[in-house]
């Protein structure tokens, strides 16, 4: 998929999603991504975000200027 959105010719970002289950920090780089998910989505409570931001622990070395783990979709404006 990264090769094909390169041969497109057009600037197009690569975010690949799989939550973290197969370590994409390890590989989504090589496979053309820009951005990958590290973690399952974030629930609306404190514990939930404290829990993501421990799971980053280790990841830094992953994110470089041209790519970078990505913990979570934001959400905003939900009820709860």
């Amino acid at each position: 998929m990264g090769d094909a959105l390169v041969a497109s010719g057009r600037n197009i970002l690569f975010s690949i999603c799989e939550w973290g289950s197969n370590q994409p920090w390890l590989w989504a780089s090589d496979a053309g991504g820009h951005m990958w998910r590290t973690t399952g989505d974030i629930a609306n409570s404190w514990p939930s975000v404290m829990s993501l931001l421990d799971q980053q622990v280790g990841l830094e070395a992953y994110s470089v200027r041209t790519s970078g783990t990505t913990p979570t979709c934001s959400r905003s404006a939900t009820a709860g």
